[in-house]
């Protein structure tokens, strides 16, 4: 028999079996209970074997369970070699890798581990990938607060000189957030290493910088040897006037030859004791700022984008606005209140403008009923040729964005979004989008005559999908000649974004489809947010 011992014993015989079950009837006599004392020693002695064949099975079954499951990792390890990502040769894999370290921000905090580290401990392959994918480990992202002990400051070191080691000569994004105070003791050493790199930062965000910050020994290389190759500078921080030093110059910017991007914020950190390459300055981002902040862009010479954010308004001690004369081309504008978007139109005259972004950031704010005027006035001492505008939660109706628009005869791209928190369209309505249509041979000013490109974001509720397919349409005229006798152009594109999912969009969607077959370019959808 298989897997039976070879060891000689003495089986309790079944005969003395029947014996002993006679034995339930009768007095037991003394050789009948010598006869049971050894029929138990030979039945023990058996059940021994029984058991001990029973574990020699057990241990084979156990072997081959474990032969079983070892396998059966290897081969959900191998069969991985099978998926798509196997097949992506390293230089693609890497890029995908690049695509997620961007789509989270790569953040020291002492607990949290980064992305770029995530990746690299998956397995040997993606480990051999992400370390030999400098841009990994280009974006360094330290908020001081968050590091309060010695051994998470060790940590912080550690883990800035592997991010600087393995990024080798890649150009590097900083961001450094001082939280108003100076930095301790502790973090000088990972801020020595970092300014030991500045030679490669391309982008530098420094945010709760005061004068005492700046003044640290530590930031001194930056002045002496310049930030060469910074491309973007981003500072903000906090002013307070009874510790400023009123005779102090900030030199730590003053040698950068690739800065062309700045963004700023308040007096907080003085740009008027600031010193910059002003003249290499062709994007500009001002936030929270009075009127007075507009003061910063004759400055930039060369500026071709201004973005402002909640700019306007006047301080409690004014400082005088000097009318802006510049080059900008394009201008961003994120308002709180009215003030905040015609504070620009009527400090400045813009001669080279094309493009125009206006949202608003206060959707309970009251109603806008400066915007035309001041933008009117604008557009006739600037004398400018716009040719794109973003209207976008603006808390004005369908007959002043009517009469704004009409100032607009060389626009070809139109972007209007509806507040998001109301229920029903403030400009998109029927009154509006009837004059959107009002197209004929006799029109001697046709609305909008060059529009090209139009995008509405806009509510379903009380809308008349009829009239919005027939403004659409109206300018859909491929046919030159007849275009040139209108006096319009064709429409190219057209993007339609409901605020909320509904039968509508299918509706709207099926109603304008034939543009597509037609070549016109058609997108029908719902906001994503």
């Amino acid at each position: 028999m298989i897997g039976m011992s070879n060891a000689t014993y003495t089986r309790a015989c079944p005969s003395q079996s029947l014996t002993i079950e006679r034995l339930f009837r009768t007095t037991i006599s003394t050789s009948q209970h010598n006869t049971i004392s050894q029929f138990l020693i030979d039945a023990e002695t058996e059940m021994r074997h029984y058991q001990n064949e029973i574990d020699n099975f057990k241990s084979k079954i156990v072997l081959r369970e474990n032969k079983r499951s070892h396998l059966s990792k290897k081969m959900a390890k191998y069969r991985s070699l099978l998926s798509p990502v196997h097949k992506m040769p390293p230089e693609v894999l890497g890029n995908v890798f690049a695509f997620a370290c961007e789509e989270q921000t790569v953040s020291f905090r002492p607990d949290h581990i980064p992305q770029p580290l995530l990746l690299s401990a998956v397995c040997g392959r993606w480990r051999e990938v992400a370390v030999a994918t400098p841009f990994l480990w280009t974006s360094i992202n330290i908020n001081f607060a968050a590091w309060e002990k010695v051994e998470h400051y060790r940590h912080l070191l550690q883990q800035t000189q592997l991010f600087l080691e393995r990024s080798k000569i890649s150009p590097l994004h900083i961001y450094l957030n001082f939280n108003y105070k100076l930095p301790r003791d502790d973090a000088v050493s990972t801020l020595t290493v970092l300014v030991s790199h500045s030679n490669r930062w391309q982008r530098l965000i420094l945010a709760g910088v005061t004068q005492d910050c700046l003044r640290q020994a530590v930031f001194s290389p930056l002045e002496q040897y310049g930030l060469p190759m910074l491309v973007h500078l981003d500072v903000s921080g906090l002013t307070d006037q009874d510790t400023e030093d009123a005779d102090f110059v900030c030199q730590l910017f003053a040698h950068c030859p690739s800065l062309t991007s700045l963004r700023m914020k308040n007096d907080e950190v003085n740009p008027v004791r600031t010193s910059l390459p002003w003249q290499q300055i062709k994007m500009l981002e001002t936030y929270f700022m009075y009127e007075s902040g507009l003061n910063l862009v004759p400055r930039c010479p060369n500026l071709e984008r201004l973005a402002l954010y909640c700019v306007g308004g006047v301080s409690e001690d004014p400082i005088p606005v000097t009318h802006v004369i510049s080059p900008v081309q394009r201008l961003s504008i994120d308002a709180q209140a009215e003030d905040d978007a015609t504070c620009i139109f009527m400090n400045s005259t813009l001669r080279e403008l094309s493009s125009i972004e206006i949202r608003g950031i206060d959707e309970n704010s009251g109603p806008w009923t400066n915007l035309q005027t001041a933008f009117a006035d604008f557009l006739a001492r600037s004398s400018c040729s716009l040719t794109s505008i973003t209207l976008d939660r603006l808390p004005i109706t369908d007959t002043q964005a009517t009469r704004l628009l009409q100032l607009l005869p060389t626009l070809t791209t139109l972007h209007i979004g509806e507040c998001r928190s109301a229920t029903t369209n403030r400009i998109i309505t029927t009154t509006f989008l009837d004059r959107f249509s009002d197209i004929t041979e006799m029109s001697t000013a046709p609305f909008l005559p060059q529009l090209a490109h139009v995008k509405f974001v806009l509510h379903a509720e009380g809308l008349d999908v009829g009239v919005l397919s027939r403004a659409l349409t109206s300018r859909w005229v491929p046919d030159t000649e007849y275009a040139l006798t209108l006096g319009i152009a064709c429409t190219q594109s057209i993007d339609i974004v409901f605020v909320k999912e509904g039968s509508h969009i299918e509706n709207v969607r099926s109603s304008l489809e034939w543009m597509v077959g037609a070549g016109a370019r058609l997108t029908v959808s719902k906001l994503h947010e």
